[in-house]
């Protein structure tokens, strides 16, 4: 029996991940491969924003370029409309999907359907199609562009463009993949014929005892006894939750304690919060920026951690970063949208789940000073059999063995 080719298309490469979607879909195409799919992965975009890729990944030119300099929020869309305006993308694709002959095409978030739709009829090629959905997009989008006050007429059409391509995508494909129950629901209300509830995971965490003894004598130096984790990338929504659930008066840390902040959300403190004010100054007395890490560098942080912070205030879909906090056996101080497809883990010792920004630093001060019920072997036991990444993709893998 010939194998399943599967070729997956997005707007990010995911030779090296960092932020969400690329962990996500460098799991996805994992867990195909390891169910004996043959797969190709093909990233399209700007090579500034990402230092290493694929041998596939196709970079834009200048002319697509430009337009992400006039409106940087819509990189992603310019990005999936590449696939047919750009002039050096598409031949490259076209020659690309010739050759592999997939059986099926998935769409990592809904942006290269922009492109992939034109560029499929101008082949008169009809693969089946899959619908890797990591969010509602069109809503999030247009979230991120109020807040940014970048709110203008390109911005509005591209938003109502955003939303009839996941609506028609979602009805036309012949699997739709969601990351949470309300997803799923909202997807199948676009017509979609099958959905498959594929929750996002994380990989084991196993840090070095050299990362570990790393951070340990990094924060003794500092005398820093106990310290609550963010880990984020440098995208809107992130620093807004920080703002809004921590803020940026944060003397309610214990002064012998510390919020770690890593990864890309740490550059938008650095350049909002420049210590010309009091209240910035005692920010950074309290709260510590270390960057992004590798991921070795990472695990020994998290390990190091007596909590992770999740404040998470808007958006669809589910988050890794809760998968993550809920595995590494730290306190977890959560928003109820952080727990959005992890419900049943709320009630769980360690956990805090804060439905205001009051309770979101009052649960912060309480995993700062005091050592948290450990959970037992069955409840860890339980969060794995749920938030690894295999156990997530299970039931996507088993769909396509049935439907494609």
């Amino acid at each position: 029996m010939a194998r399943l080719r599967i070729l997956m298309i997005g707007t990010y490469p995911i030779a090296s991940a960092h932020h969400g979607g690329q962990k996500r879909t460098r799991a996805i195409k994992e867990a195909y491969e390891a169910a004996g799919f043959e797969v190709r992965y093909v990233a399209v975009f700007r090579r500034g924003n990402y230092p290493r890729s694929g041998s596939d990944d196709l970079i834009v030119t200048e002319s697509t370029e430009q337009l992400m300099d006039i409106h940087p929020h819509l990189g992603d869309v310019y990005c999936g409309e590449a696939i047919w305006t750009d002039e050096v993308v598409r031949p490259r694709l076209a020659a690309i999907i010739h050759s592999f002959k997939p059986d099926a095409i998935e769409i990592e978030q809904v942006y290269g359907y922009l492109g992939l739709k034109p560029l499929l009829t101008s082949l008169t090629m009809s693969p089946k199609l899959i619908y890797s959905s990591h969010n509602i997009e069109y809503a999030m989008k247009r979230h991120i562009l109020e807040q940014a006050e970048q709110f203008d007429d390109e911005a509005v059409a591209q938003v109502a463009a955003i939303e009839q391509a996941e609506r028609e995508l979602a009805a036309v494909a012949d699997v739709v993949v969601a990351v949470s129950p309300a997803d799923a629901k909202t997807l199948a209300g676009f017509g979609a014929k099958r959905v498959v509830l594929a929750r996002n995971g994380i990989n084991p965490l196993k840090p070095n005892p050299p990362d570990v003894s790393y951070w340990q004598h990094h924060f003794a130096r500092q005398q820093v006894g106990r310290f609550g984790l963010f880990v984020a990338s440098y995208h809107p929504p992130n620093w807004e939750g920080f703002l809004e659930y921590v803020s940026d008066r944060v003397g309610f840390v214990p002064p012998e304690s510390r919020i770690v902040i890593a990864g890309g959300v740490g550059r938008y403190f650095k350049q909002s919060l420049t210590q010309r004010r009091p209240v910035d100054r005692t920010f950074w007395r309290r709260v510590e920026a270390v960057g992004e890490l590798s991921e070795a560098r990472l695990q020994g942080l998290i390990a190091s951690a007596s909590a992770i912070l999740l404040p998470i205030a808007s958006g669809g879909g589910s988050n890794l970063k809760t998968a993550e906090a809920l595995i590494s056996g730290r306190a977890v101080v959560g928003t109820e949208a952080a727990f959005r497809a992890f419900e049943e883990f709320a009630s769980y010792p360690g956990v805090y789940i804060a439905k205001t920004p009051e309770a979101f630093r009052a649960a912060t001060i309480d995993a700062l000073s005091v050592e948290p019920v450990r959970r037992s072997i069955e409840q860890q036991v339980a969060i794995e059999a749920v938030v690894l990444w295999p156990a997530c993709l299970r039931p996507l893998v088993s769909a396509l063995k049935e439907d494609l």
